[in-house]
């Protein structure tokens, strides 16, 4: 019995191989001046996040020789403040960056980029000697096992998931490197109960928590079938099998759950938040998950499996090398052979059980939507493909030299059957270069492989490698390459990273200095999804992340406010007075096509100008704490339209009906809309055009260059606000509303989109108005297709006893307050009971002493944080804890401990 283990001289091999086709396939960038860090999640996620960890651990580390231990766990700069855990992920290489000023992140994140992908190939390369195969005496191909690893790890790397997904979201990276080693973990277990490695498989558990959980619930189900599967293969036949299986299930369910309790500490506090947020919520409409709708998938998948570029439906890159289809045809092909071991039968049918599994998961959508945590139909987890493809490619290098008659033939039919697909879709659709070349570089493998059966062997072999690296150099040409997909247009120019936040418009808030608390906002012509306070560090209210605070969200779109995107996106805050007031925004930038969105309450005279752009002061600004007297129940909010939902935010505080005490004095909806004055009109539709054809529950795009015209009444001391009601699209896009100082993109999402909040109330400010007019907004629709609409209404509202309700909420600020990363404090004097709201992103992190007392805080304003606070002079005190962080943190030294007996307990033994 022969068994291959990675030795130093393939380490040298693969690495001398990673390196030159990394520099081959990649080469597009470096001549096209690009960097790898993507317009969209790239800028305004993932390198600003990769620079703020590194500032933030040489931070800690600074704290640590100054006796400061407790690494920060709060900040205020992070959107309207958040838990500094949404933004340092802690994914293990990540760590890397305490090394690296904040000057050099950029030249770190491509180096984490290949780091990742050169670990993955050594991840695939131990597991795949990690194999046991025996061979017979005039099996000369034996010593050529190396190679067949080195080929399959470029397979495993160089795919369209890499291309398509790993660089583009380079966390997408790390289940290639975690699931070889978690395979390998359950391997060892599997075949040696005596040594148990229970340690190895605890730590890789553990490390791949680490890297994501996401993508490790998706390893995770693939474990469980390698396991069982694995298990009853090799005890075929063998006694007590029942008692051996139990065995196993106690051992590895233990190592499983030690490591993932080592990784708690960031786990348990990261799936706490997931699942109270959005993202935990199915609002997406399903389609069909037995069938897909788009039946073109199910031929697709077989297109694109060799051809560059081409994406199969929601997240299917595949685009490999084309020797994985003539191995896949040997796989099922060529039968027992005399000279074959055991343990080959053996690898040969699981390879076999892999391909069926795998196809079946692409063929039906339930099994994407069962790896997308029930939440949507999504393929991400191709990269279980990958390792397959790789390790069928590992074993069935040596089926080629056999030179076996049926499956020569079987290949020859599968290649005829290839290049007839592929006519007939330039036939009956559109010539497509990708998949021609891939047809092209089949046949070509066919004819010269069926040259080659029965010449030496080094010949053979010598043709694989130069098949692999000519094909993987196509595909990463094919792919990035300019006169081909050009993806490499899709990403930023190289150095301008960070530098683009320096220079943009978000810059010109770095201009004010204020020692005072604020909050900054701005309405641009263009609408960015950055997160541009995370480096320039200004407190602004836009947040782009992965998982929103809820409470927020929840509060926008109970006012129909337009500046929230997504559920993973808040723009602005659309220079909604009452709500940028509320949220204790005092300065707000505006271009000269926005001059109108200026919320009320603004100086004329700006205090900062730069060009076009201007940042304008609130000469009726709220600090960080306002007060109020009277509260309105949740029930009777929900009673008023979007706009009153805002505007009585300023004489009650909203609490949940449950929270509600007799003693606090209460608001009706009825009494506050008698009372307000706020006034609204039903508008006719605007009449059709040539391109937009009106219909009776709204308007078919035709032409996207056609607009509507909606003629609107502007009263005279009052702002003015279009709401549309029961606004729904078949095609997600964005609606461009344009009139006198206005500019602005309002995102509407389909219900099937990935991160659609299923909403259908939109309000858009159209600004404040001295004088009585008439202006056309104009309405311009960049998708084509069906907008639903079931009413139209303007709202109008009296704002001349605005600057006296300011007054009343500035009459109980927090006095002496001192702002940490972690904690608020500070005196309140009240001279009669009532809500105190702290204009804090809700969170159960946070807690609140009075006068040394701990006291409840309630759900404040669909978002805020507020207590009732009696008569007299108050000591506040407010501390932040991540939720679940102490439990976490718990958890990880119980598994440490548990972790480190166990090692103890084997070496005694």
């Amino acid at each position: 019995m022969v068994e291959r283990r990675i030795t130093k001289k393939y380490i040298l091999v693969y690495s001398a191989f990673f390196i030159g086709l990394s520099i081959l396939v990649f080469f597009p960038f470096l001549k096209s001046g690009k960097s790898m860090i993507g317009n969209g999640d790239g800028q305004s996620q993932y390198i600003l996040q990769l620079e703020y960890m590194g500032r933030y651990l040489r931070n800690w580390v600074s704290g640590c020789f100054h006796g400061n231990f407790m690494p920060e766990r709060y900040d205020f700069l992070i959107g309207m403040g958040d838990d500094i855990h949404t933004i340092v992920r802690f994914h293990p290489l990540d760590f890397l960056s305490v090394f690296v000023p904040s000057a050099g992140t950029e030249i770190l994140y491509h180096v984490l980029i290949f780091l990742r992908l050169y670990l993955a190939g050594l991840a695939f390369s131990i597991y795949a000697f990690s194999w046991k195969n025996e061979f017979g005496k005039n099996y000369a191909a034996r010593r050529y096992t190396g190679w067949n690893v080195l080929l399959g790890s470029i397979v495993y790397l160089f795919c369209g998931y890499t291309f398509c997904l790993g660089i583009v979201h380079p966390t997408y990276l790390s289940p290639l490197i975690s699931l070889p080693l978690l395979f390998l973990g359950a391997e060892r277990m599997i075949q040696e109960p005596q040594k148990h490695c229970f340690c190895l498989f605890t730590v890789v558990t553990a490390l791949s928590f680490f890297s994501n959980y996401y993508f490790m619930f998706i390893s995770s189900i693939a474990l469980l079938f390698y396991v069982l599967f694995r298990f009853f293969q090799l005890q075929t036949g063998r006694k007590e099998t029942v008692k051996a299986f139990f065995s196993l299930f106690i051992r590895m369910s233990s190592a499983y759950l030690v490591g993932v309790m080592i990784a708690a500490v960031t786990l348990y506090p990261t799936l706490k938040r997931y699942a109270s947020s959005y993202r935990s919520a199915r609002i997406t409409e399903l389609n069909n998950l037995l069938i897909y709708e788009d039946k073109r998938r199910y031929i697709a998948w077989l297109i694109n499996l060799i051809s560059p570029l081409r994406a199969s439906g929601n997240g299917t890159h595949l685009n490999y090398a084309v020797i994985v289809l003539p191995a896949l045809v040997y796989l099922f092909l060529i039968h027992k052979r005399e000279d074959e071991s055991d343990e080959r039968r053996l690898e040969r049918s699981f390879l076999r059980f892999c391909a069926v599994s795998l196809l079946l998961c692409l063929l039906v959508p339930a099994c994407g939507y069962i790896l997308a945590v029930l939440n949507n139909e999504n393929n991400r987890w191709v990269f279980l493909i990958a390792l397959f493809l790789g390790g069928t490619v590992s074993f069935a290098l040596e089926d080629f030299i056999v030179g076996n008659k049926r499956a020569i033939r079987g290949l020859w039919l599968i290649t005829l059957l290839y290049d007839l697909l592929v006519l007939t879709e330039c036939l009956i659709a559109k010539v497509d270069l990708y998949n021609i070349l891939a047809a092209v570089e089949l046949t070509i493998f066919t004819i010269l492989l069926g040259v080659l059966i029965g010449k030496k062997t080094a010949y053979i072999h010598i043709f694989f490698v130069f098949a692999v690296v000519v094909s993987t150099l196509l595909n990463g040409w094919m792919t990035f390459g300019e006169p081909f997909g050009n993806l490499t247009k899709y990403y930023m120019d190289r150095g301008t990273s960070l530098s683009t936040y320096s220079k943009s418009c978000y810059a010109d808030y770095c201009q004010i200095r204020e020692d005072e608390w604020y909050r900054v906002d701005g309405m641009f012509a263009r609408n960015n999804e950055d997160n541009a306070a995370l480096y320039l560090r200004y407190p602004g209210v836009q947040m782009y992340n992965s998982v929103l605070n809820p409470y927020e969200i929840d509060a926008l779109m109970k006012t129909g406010n337009v500046g929230l995107t997504t559920m993973l996106h808040v723009h602005n805050l659309d220079g909604r007075t009452v709500t940028s007031a509320l949220a204790g925004v005092r300065y707000f930038m505006a271009d000269w096509k926005n001059r109108g969105s200026v919320p009320y309450g603004y100086k004329k005279e700006p205090v900062f100008l730069n060009g076009k752009r201007a940042i304008y002061e609130n000469r009726c600004h709220i600090g960080l704490s306002f007060g109020l007297a009277r509260v309105m129940r949740l029930s009777e909010y929900l009673l008023l339209n979007p706009v009153e939902r805002e505007y009585v935010m300023m004489e009650a505080a909203i609490v949940e009906d449950s929270c509600f005490e007799e003693y606090m004095p209460e608001i009706t909806a009825e009494e506050f809309r008698k009372n307000s004055l706020i006034t609204s009109e039903q508008l006719s539709f605007p009449e059709q055009t040539a391109g937009i054809r009106r219909m009776e529950t709204g308007y078919q795009i035709i032409d996207t260059k056609d607009s509507l015209i909606l003629s609107v009444h502007r009263k005279k001391g009052t702002e003015c606000f279009l709401w549309f009601a029961g606004l729904k699209t078949e095609k997600s896009g964005k609606i461009r509303i344009v009139s006198d100082g206005i500019r602005k993109n309002v995102t509407i999402l389909d219900d099937s989109s990935t991160y659609t909040l299923g909403r259908s109330d939109y309000v858009v400010r159209l600004g404040y108005d001295s004088e009585d007019t008439i202006e056309d907004v104009s309405l311009s629709f960049p998708e084509k297709g069906i907008i639903g609409l079931s009413g139209l209404y303007i709202v109008y509202v009296p704002v001349e006893n605005y600057e006296e309700q300011i007054r009343l909420l500035n009459d109980t600020p927090l006095e002496n307050m001192s702002i940490r990363h972690d904690s608020v404090t500070g005196e309140i004097v009240r001279d009669k009971p009532g809500m105190q709201v702290f204009s804090i992103p809700y969170s159960d992190g946070w807690k609140i002493e009075i006068d040394g007392d701990r006291r409840e805080l309630l759900l404040t304003d669909l978002c805020y944080m507020g207590v009732f606070l009696e008569e007299g002079r108050h000591q506040i005190t407010l501390s932040y804890q991540s939720p679940g962080l102490a439990t976490g943190f718990a958890m990880t030294i119980v598994g440490l401990l548990i972790m480190i007996a166990a090692l103890v307990f084997r070496r005694r033994k």
